[in-house]
């Protein structure tokens, strides 16, 4: 075996080269100046519930409801926002804002749960269509992720060990960030028992899979008897060693975090979800409540940096 000719060791870095990356290290840490410059005066949801409250009753009066619906999140499903005549009853919009609106609306889905649209303002306006999207091209070129890697009924599988089943195309909103906008289509999809046993015959036939997460849409769209049948034929499966739910619905539609769903998914422990939060005014107490309540029961691992559906 050869001997290293070096008089250092092979992870220490020489002074010639280390100058080099404190210059790296000190452009890095720029990229967050702005942030800690204002990270004190950054105001969540909880500083803001008087904003919310204030929303939430005007929400209820646009659309018929009582304090009782609110906390349903069915109510909420059966109700979302999803034309600018109502929208415009619950925020100003400029007349340009509403023929963006209108026209992006008409290439890529969007709705809002009531809950979600009480988080508006100014600088939280993410679930709203924006006309950059119509503009944006790049997706439009770019085929759909699920295109060319389908190998079996709603199955996404980019990578060897895991992949993604697609059990819905429903979510407690549609955020425009979303990079499925092009796979969701314009009706709502609960997909038939049919093509969702052919996709966990898929998984149970390729031992090399170790990882599913169920997604779509978003996971917890299905009802708590549909989700449990897919969990329990998971959980049988030798091989499958981590079980993911992909749902936003504890930041859009926290409502949907029910006693009932949590018991269930103790069934099933463990069950790891990945959620995501976009903005400070998301983090509220409904929000913290649905995140917190499966820890009473121990159902399920939570995670917003885990494995992403990019990573699969």
């Amino acid at each position: 075996m050869a001997k290293a000719t070096h008089s250092y060791h092979q992870m220490e870095v020489l002074k010639k080269d280390r100058s080099v990356a404190r210059a790296r290290s000190a452009e890095v840490k720029a990229l967050d100046a702005e942030y800690f410059g204002v990270k004190d005066s950054i105001l969540t949801g909880f500083d803001l519930h008087g904003d919310y409250k204030k929303m939430k009753r005007r929400i209820l009066k646009v659309l018929g409801g009582t304090a009782t619906d609110w906390k349903d999140y069915k109510w909420h499903r059966r109700n979302r926002i999803g034309s600018v005549k109502v929208l415009q009853e619950i925020i100003h919009l400029e007349s340009d804002e509403i023929a963006d609106i209108e026209k992006t609306g008409g290439q890529y889905r969007w709705y809002i749960s009531p809950y979600y649209a009480s988080l508006m303002d100014p600088e939280n306006r993410n679930c709203i269509p924006s006309i950059n999207e119509y503009m944006d091209s790049s997706e439009i070129a770019d085929p759909p992720i699920i295109k060319y890697n389908s190998p079996a009924p709603l199955i996404s599988r980019l990578y060897p060990d895991r992949l993604i089943i697609n059990v819905t195309n429903q979510c407690g909103m549609v955020c425009r960030h979303c990079l499925r906008r092009m796979d969701i289509d314009t009706t709502d999809v609960i997909y038939p028992k049919r093509m969702i046993n052919e996709a966990l015959d898929y998984v149970r036939k390729n031992k090399e899979i170790r990882d599913v997460l169920l997604t779509g849409g978003d996971a917890f769209s299905l009802s708590d008897s549909q989700l449990d049948h897919i969990l329990t034929e998971l959980d049988e499966i030798p091989h499958v060693e981590i079980t993911r739910l992909g749902s936003r619905m504890p930041c859009s539609l926290p409502q949907r975090v029910t006693p009932e769903l949590c018991k269930m998914l103790e069934k099933h422990d463990p069950v790891y979800l990945q959620t995501q939060f976009n903005h400070p005014r998301e983090v509220t107490p409904e929000a913290r409540k649905a995140v917190n309540m499966p820890d009473q029961g121990g159902s399920y691992r939570k995670g917003s940096d885990g494995p992403s559906e990019r990573d699969q």
